[in-house]
């Protein structure tokens, strides 16, 4: 079930005003955050500052980083396809959390629409 959905503003690199869209879907095992670049013009990339906004919206929105799923996504650009990947992250230590970061260590693997599909119980 979507509980959010709306565009994040968040300080990217070199402190340069960012934003992009984070969905956020409450599941009975999970909660899955689907974050989508918002293309040019909107700072630096859900890749690049895939930790900084996994961390905020944990904190923000107060979700556990342990039962989180971490879906970034591109959508489609001319001809060029949307593209899912899961991003899975390293939860640090509470004793570890530093100007509110949570999570570290971002490694990706693709997905498809379909299985985002799943996760969330409705086309993405």
């Amino acid at each position: 079930m979507k509980t959010i959905d709306m565009v994040l503003k968040f300080m990217g690199y070199g402190m340069h005003p960012s934003k992009c869209r984070i969905r956020v879907y409450d599941e009975p095992v999970h909660t899955v955050v689907i974050a989508s670049d918002l293309g040019s013009g909107s700072g630096t990339s859900v890749t690049n500052a895939a930790e900084d906004i996994a961390s905020k919206v944990c904190s923000v929105y107060d979700i556990n980083p342990q039962r989180m799923t971490w879906v970034e996504h591109y959508p489609r650009r001319g001809e060029y396809p949307d593209t899912f990947d899961l991003v899975e992250f390293t939860i640090l230590p509470r004793t570890q959390w530093q100007g509110g970061k949570v999570v570290s260590s971002p490694s990706w693997s693709p997905l498809t629409k379909k299985k985002v599909a799943a996760m969330i119980g409705e086309a993405p």
